[in-house]
């Protein structure tokens, strides 16, 4: 990842980790970017997360998953926190809010969204869709995971980003 990081860095731009877990990338990303901003919604991670980012600046945490809608939707917390996700289910162990990345950073700052990696376990395309305006507006890099071509398709056609992958689950939008 600290490859795509150096690569699409913009020491006057914003990049974004979706699904920050407990901020390995959003630490890697700190060097290279005006400002991070890391989404996780677990409680569990999201204290990690705190603990991990504490003492970098220019870093800052919101403790919500990312979505297509602004409110509270269900979430299940697994004991490998890395499996973690959204859900229809109203079993989930946990509600926690969730919110548009568009209506929360919005496009009319003027620090440019430079680079978002997400990664938020097959639930990509309503984060995607929610933060439609700022990939029309910025067109960050878009590192992702993908499973079934799904993301990568949204990509190319809503935005036509041309899809390099990475390994065998993860690939960039460029």
């Amino acid at each position: 990842m600290l490859t795509y990081i150096k690569q699409y860095s913009n020491p006057n731009g914003i990049a974004i980790d979706i699904g920050a877990h407990i901020g390995i990338h959003s630490v890697n990303m700190a060097p290279y970017f005006k400002q991070v901003i890391a989404f996780e919604p677990n409680p569990i991670t999201f204290r990690m997360l705190h603990k991990n980012t504490a003492s970098i600046k220019n870093i800052t945490l919101v403790p919500s998953a990312a979505g297509d809608y602004n409110g509270i939707t269900h979430f299940s917390a697994s004991a490998m926190n890395c499996q973690s996700k959204i859900t229809d289910t109203a079993t989930a162990t946990n509600a926690v809010k969730i919110v548009r990345i568009d209506d929360f950073i919005g496009t009319t700052q003027r620090v440019p969204v430079s680079f978002i990696k997400i990664d938020v376990e097959g639930y990509e395309i309503q984060a995607f869709k929610g933060m439609y305006k700022i990939i029309a507006a910025y067109r960050p890099a878009i590192v992702f995971e993908d499973h079934t071509g799904a993301n990568a398709q949204y990509l190319k056609t809503t935005h036509q980003y041309v899809i390099t992958k990475i390994n065998k689950t993860n690939y960039i939008a460029h």
